[in-house]
């Protein structure tokens, strides 16, 4: 598993992989009541070798104040093989969290 180089002051990727062939993935990260706000990016990776991103979405220090939703749909003919985290929270583990709610695939 490769670990893609993270900026200054950003979690390393955290890869979350699928063992079978995924269309479509939708989720929602939460916003944090600790560690301050976050900046979070998103990557899915399609098993053709592409990759789509989505990149500086803030979710904020207040719970339910800038839950965020994530989509992505793999290539027609492709999958989606793996997706990558990353934030820009630092501190403690509970500063760095990222809590994902309503996970949703369709393969």
């Amino acid at each position: 598993m490769a670990e893609r180089k993270a900026s200054p002051k950003r979690t390393p990727a955290k890869k979350l992989s699928f063992g079978e062939a995924v269309a479509e993935v939708g989720f929602t990260v939460l916003s944090r009541n600790v560690g301050g706000a976050a900046i979070v990016d998103v990557t899915a990776n399609f098993t053709g070798g592409g990759s789509s991103s989505i990149t500086g979405q803030s979710v904020a220090n207040a719970l339910g104040s800038e839950d965020t939703f994530f989509h992505f749909a793999a290539p027609s003919g492709e999958s989606i093989t793996s997706l990558d985290f990353s934030n820009s929270g630092t501190g403690t583990v509970l500063q760095r969290r990222l809590p994902i709610d309503d996970f949703a695939f369709i393969t």
